[in-house]
C-alpha cells in the first residue's frame, strides 16, 4: 500500500482474497448473489463446452508450436566449428574459409503470465462470457506448464479488491474457480495494473506477460461509508490517463501488455488509448483463441 497507493490512489488500500465463496458465511446478500452467478457461469460453460474446449485446444496448440520453433537450434556457416565434410575439397583451392558450421541452441525461455479481469458492476451483463475467457486462458497456459495467475479486481469504498482465482503455481484443478467470477462495485484499473506489475517484477522468469480483460472504462466514484477513508473520485479523462500511464510503465519494465476488450462498442476508443495497438476486440467467443494466440505467439517469437 505504501508503494502503490500514492498520487490519485492516495488513501486507497489493496485487499487480496480468494473470494467470498472460499470464505463462506451464509445469509448475506453478497454470498447468495455470488452463489447464483457461479451457477449461471457453470451453466454457460455446459451450454458452450464444445466451443470452450476447441478454444483451449487451439490456443494450446498455437503456443506449443511456437515454443517448439523457438527452441530449434540455429545452424550457420563459420570459419571455426564442426567440419562440413563435403566442403573440404575447397581447402587450398578457393579463398573460402567457411567450411565449418556452428550450432546455437536457444534456451527455452521462461514465461510467466498475469491475467487481470475487470470485475466491476459494468461487466454484469457479460459475467458468463468473461468467466469463460478466463477459464480458456487458465487451461491453455497450465497445460503448457506456464505459471499463470488470474485475478479479478473491483473497488469497494477505499479498497481495491484483488480476487485471486488461481495463483501462479496452483494446480490445474484450481482452474474451475474461474466460474466463481462475479462483477460488482467500481474499478480502479490503474491501481490494479500497478499491483500486477509489482508482482510480476518479483517473479524469477525472464519473460513476463500481462493480459487485461476490461471494458475500457475505469470508474470509481467513491461512496464513503461512515468511518471509511475518503479517496478522490477516479473516472473520466484522469482515470484513462492514469491507466494508460500504468500500462506504459509496465512496458518500460519489459513486461508485454495485452488488452482484451470486453465492453460496449462506444468504449472502444478508450480501450485503444489505454493499450495502444496491443489490444484485441473479440466479438465472438469462437475467435478468442486465434486472436489472443496471435498476440502471445508474437511475444514468444520476440523474446
Amino acid at each position: 500500500n505504501k508503494l502503490l497507493c500514492t498520487g490519485v490512489h492516495n488513501n486507497c488500500k489493496l485487499f487480496y482474497t480468494k473470494g467470498i465463496l472460499r470464505n463462506p458465511y451464509d445469509g448475506t446478500y453478497r454470498y447468495k448473489y455470488a452463489q447464483m452467478v457461479a451457477r449461471k457461469n457453470r451453466l454457460s460453460y455446459y451450454d458452450n463446452h464444445r466451443v470452450v474446449k476447441k478454444n483451449i485446444a487451439q490456443l494450446t496448440d498455437i503456443l506449443r508450436r511456437e515454443f517448439i520453433m523457438r527452441n530449434e537450434p540455429e545452424i550457420y556457416r563459420s570459419d571455426t566449428g564442426a567440419v562440413i565434410a563435403k566442403e573440404m575439397w575447397k581447402v587450398g583451392r578457393t579463398s573460402l574459409s567457411k567450411v565449418f558450421e556452428k550450432t546455437i541452441r536457444n534456451n527455452e525461455t521462461n514465461f510467466v503470465v498475469d491475467v487481470l479481469i475487470d470485475s466491476s458492476g459494468s461487466q454484469g451483463p457479460r459475467q458468463d462470457k468473461v468467466s469463460l475467457q478466463g477459464y480458456i486462458l487458465a487451461e491453455a497456459l497450465t497445460r503448457l506448464g506456464i505459471p499463470v495467475r488470474i485475478t479479478g479486481f473491483c473497488t469497494l469504498w477505499e479498497y481495491t479488491i484483488m480476487n485471486v482465482y488461481r495463483d501462479y503455481d496452483d494446480p490445474a484443478s484450481i482452474n474451475d474457480r474461474l466460474f466463481e467470477y462475479t462483477a460488482t462495485a467500481n474499478n480502479r484499473d490503474g491501481l490494479a495494473v500497478n499491483a500486477a506489475v509489482y508482482s510480476l517484477t518479483n517473479r524469477p522468469e525472464e519473460s513476463k506477460v500481462l493480459i487485461v480483460l476490461s471494458d475500457g472504462r475505469p470508474n470509481d466514484v467513491n461512496i464513503n461509508k461512515p468511518g471509511s477513508v475518503a479517496v478522490d473520485a477516479y473516472n473520466g479523462e484522469p482515470a484513462l490517463k492514469d491507466t494508460a500511464l500504468a500500462v506504459r510503465h509496465a512496458r518500460n519494465l519489459g513486461i508485454a501488455v495485452l488488452g482484451v476488450f470486453a465492453g460496449n462498442e462506444e468504449d472502444l476508443q478508450a480501450e485503444k488509448r489505454i493499450f495502444g495497438k496491443d489490444f484485441a476486440y473479440i466479438r465472438d467467443l469462437k475467435d478468442f483463441s486465434n486472436v489472443v494466440g496471435a498476440y502471445l505467439k508474437k511475444q514468444i517469437s520476440n523474446m
